[in-house]
């Protein structure tokens, strides 16, 4: 936010305030200014003159030699240099002589004057001179060379007739044209909409610096007793307050040079008087208004509606925009007459020819004129400010500004305001000793309600009363805020914190580090990937795409789905290391899946897999041995067992399912040839994916104590022959399943096919470890376990012993 420091003067005495200590105490405070700049600075020796005579130079065309009247200014130059003139000729009396090449010079002009010894923010310094034979002694301005950011121009400033009532010639051109002021850039947090206002700016000055506040003046003028306007809200959901009034008999003119200085200098370019007032009160007060040509508002009635459907209005733009049921509009009985909050339409606009307009002055909703807004595409100054957030008790003060500013003979009509739900000032809780606790400071209670005070918050008890406008304050940490910024940051002394930190690692922290350490320990480096991938991947994956979510703003089509599976990842992962010339690779990722309903649905899920691949030095046996490392060290109870059907991305013969509690929780296997032939892997690749949320469920880190075996243990092998399909899986869990508490470990030590057995057969060796925690085992009890373990691998399996 950009304003000329002045105008805070009109509501907060601050000129004995230096520029470098409204600065400071104003950001230490936590308003933040970004920038104070002099209008004037670089000027030096200009001032107000008039043109008494030109004559043309003895020895150059294009040259004029005149006679520049600046009154008491010329006691600035050497008596040699003033000039008696005819007191006929323009009533002047004394001047300098000046030599220009400027068009369209003539007697009686009036114009910037740079005397000798003048300097201008270009850095150029004027100094008397000959040009042509002829003596010069200064120079006269054109408007760039006083105003750097403006175009070149093509001629001197020529200031009017009307300059000379109000400035004396010889007056320093900074008090003439207004560049002795300070403008400041303001950097404004969203949650402080009041201060999007010199009223807002102006509060906190006052509260910085002890100051009283002066309301902005709304007298000035009477109401009249007729024309009143009509207005209706029909919803006033979306629009809280709607203030209004007639004014009849105007003259569109310019308006002051004051206010149009103000505007200017706050970045908004002067059109009129009317637009002009709207634009300064939204200045002033951060209410935005507006003004409807009300010869094209029929019936003077004002109807506050949502838009029907196909409804249009060409805006003041000149572009005419399809509305919808969505959009908020102002309306007469008959048409839109504007988009509510964002802009006006052309038919009401203001024009030269206007003499009669319908000041408005309303309140909207912020999210509500942030969507129209985006959807048409029409950001404005209007609508910025209601995006914000503004004060609805603020409406009819503004309009009341803007009448006082109208001024004149205009017939002004007594305003409507229709408010059909008040909003009262809130309350928040008030504990000092709370504050000063949560402050670390020691400030006394009466400090802290004399400060809040100077934000016109008032205590009353344990109780603080908040103005509407300050709805950033909810609580009793923003009364502290408050308390700490007016009371200083500086002046918090620094402590050290107290208290005891209860800090640590979550369960699933803690498994997912130990996860990753055991896996890297094994060998496996972790990577990263993204979560959105491409559709392209999945068909080289020969994965369906299921519910994928789609992103509706993609980067590219590369990156334009969201996962549903890590494999596709890892795939092309291990490529990009193929492709780079890695002989080996092992990796792991514990890895962001989703899933959803679709680009048309919002709803979604996600969740952690934790995916393995590899290829070169790694095999089947190498992955599923990490795996099972990997549940050993978590305490997660598994079974690996063969896939009677594998998916299209794994291999049929080499590939198995991970149960966790009995439910399938992942697969392992070989990549199937062509899925490594898509990928440009060459030789053989494995990949596991689990899901992880199973593997947090089930794992158990505590270990328990167990106290060395008082008794010996007893050792069986066996060797048995089971058909080809039969997995070891299936063998163990049988063994287990026997019903007794004295087999303590099952063991593989052999698998065989060959010659020694039956097509169709394998032989499967096992090693049994018995023992008794309270007795010597005998050989009788270990015979029996033995027998019933035999018994139901014939029943269940089929399986028997081998023999030979």
């Amino acid at each position: 936010m950009k304003f000329p420091l002045s105008w805070i003067y009109d509501f907060v005495d601050i000129r004995d305030i230096s520029s470098e200590e409204f600065r400071h105490r104003m950001t230490m405070s936590g308003t933040m200014i970004e920038a104070i700049t002099e209008l004037g600075a670089g000027i030096k020796g200009v001032v107000l003159g008039r043109i008494a005579s030109v004559e043309k130079h003895p020895d150059a065309d294009k040259l004029v030699v005149c006679q520049v009247d600046v009154g008491a200014a010329t006691g600035r130059l050497p008596s040699k240099d003033n000039i008696q003139l005819p007191t006929t000729n323009c009533q002047l009396s004394t001047a300098v002589q000046i030599v220009t090449g400027a068009p369209g010079v003539q007697p009686g002009q009036i114009v910037p004057v740079c005397l000798d010894g003048a300097e201008l923010p270009s850095g150029l310094k004027i100094k008397s001179g000959s040009l042509r034979g002829v003596q010069s002694h200064g120079m006269m301005c054109g408007e760039d060379e006083l105003f750097p950011d403006r175009p070149k121009a093509e001629s001197l400033m020529f200031l009017p007739e009307s300059t000379l009532e109000k400035f004396p010639l010889g007056t320093d051109i900074k008090d003439v044209l207004g560049l002795n002021e300070v403008i400041v850039e303001v950097e404004l947090t969203a949650n402080r909409p009041d201060c999007y206002s010199i009223i807002g700016i102006a509060r906190e000055v006052a509260a910085v610096f002890g100051k009283p506040f002066n309301s902005p003046p709304s007298e000035g003028w009477t109401p009249k007793a007729d024309g009143v306007v009509s207005v209706k809200i029909q919803n006033p959901a979306l629009c809280p307050r709607y203030t209004a009034c007639k004014v009849d008999d105007l003259n569109i003119t310019p308006s002051p040079e004051w206010m149009q200085r103000r505007l200017q200098n706050s970045g908004i370019r002067p059109i009129n008087n009317i637009v002009d007032i709207t634009n300064y009160v939204m200045l002033e007060f951060g209410q935005p208004l507006h003004a409807f040509d009300s010869s094209a508002v029929a019936g003077d009635e004002i109807i506050v509606r949502n838009a029907k459907t196909g409804e249009k209005i060409t805006t003041l733009d000149e572009i005419e925009r399809e509305l919808t049921p969505n959009d908020l509009i102002i309306a007469d009985s008959q048409k839109p007459i504007a988009i509510a909050g964002v802009m006006g339409g052309l038919d009401s606009g203001i024009t030269d020819s206007t003499t009669s307009i319908i000041f408005e002055s309303a309140n909207f909703n912020g999210v509500s004129v942030r969507k129209t807004s985006k959807r048409l595409n029409l950001p404005s100054e209007s609508s910025g400010h209601f995006i914000k957030g503004i004060d609805e008790n603020i409406t009819l003060a503004a309009i009341n500004r803007a009448c006082a500013l109208i001024g004149g003979d205009a017939h002004i009509a007594p305003h409507v305001d229709a408010y059909p739900n008040p909003r009262a000032p809130h309350k928040v809780e008030f504990s000092a000793e709370k504050i000063n606790k949560f402050l670390g400071t020691q400030i006394e209670e009466e400090e802290m309600i004399k400060i809040l005070n100077s934000v016109n918050i008032e205590v009353n008890g344990d109780n603080a009363t908040i103005p509407t406008y300050r709805a950033d304050i909810t609580s009793w940490e923003d009364l502290s805020e408050e308390i700490a910024r007016f009371h200083g940051y500086d002046n918090i002394e620094s402590a050290t914190l107290q208290g005891v930190a209860d800090g640590g690692y979550t369960k699933e922290q803690i498994l997912e580090n130990k996860a990753k350490e055991l896996l890297t320990a094994q060998g496996a480096n972790e990577i990263l990937t993204y979560s959105f991938i491409s559709p392209r991947d999945y068909e080289r994956a020969e994965i369906a795409l299921g519910d994928a979510i789609k992103i509706r703003n993609p980067i590219g089509e590369d990156t334009s789905i969201m996962r549903t599976t890590a494999i596709p990842s890892m795939l092309v992962a291990l490529h990009n290391n193929a492709r780079l010339g890695n002989s080996a690779v092992l990796l792991f990722e514990l890895a962001t899946v989703y899933s959803g309903l679709g680009i048309q649905d919002s709803g979604f899920s996600e969740r952690k897999v934790l995916v393995i691949g590899g290829y070169g030095s790694c095999d089947f046996y190498d992955i599923k041995g990490f795996i099972e490392n990997l549940f050993d060290e978590l305490g997660v109870k598994y079974s690996i067992k063969a896939l009677q059907k594998a998916p299209a991305y794994l291999h049929d013969y080499q590939s198995a399912e991970i149960f966790i509690r009995g439910k399938t929780q992942g697969k392992i296997g070989r990549i199937h040839p062509q899925i490594s032939k898509n990928y440009d892997i060459k030789g053989k690749a494995y990949i596991a994916e689990i899901e992880w949320d199973a593997i947090l469920e089930s794992a158990n880190l505590d270990k328990r104590y167990a106290e060395i075996p008082r008794f010996p243990s007893m050792q069986r092998d066996i060797a048995l022959l089971a058909d080809s399909n039969i997995t070891v899986g299936e063998i163990e869990e049988t063994i287990w399943k026997v019903k007794s508490n004295i087999l303590e470990s099952v063991k593989l030590f052999d698998i065989y096919e060959g010659e020694q057995v039956e097509r169709g057969k394998k032989s499967i060796a096992f090693s049994l470890t018995y023992r008794d925690k309270e007795k010597t085992l005998t050989e009788e009890e270990v015979n029996n376990v033995m027998t019933q373990i035999l018994e139901n691998l014939q029943k269940k399996l089929n399986v028997t012993l081998r023999t030979s």
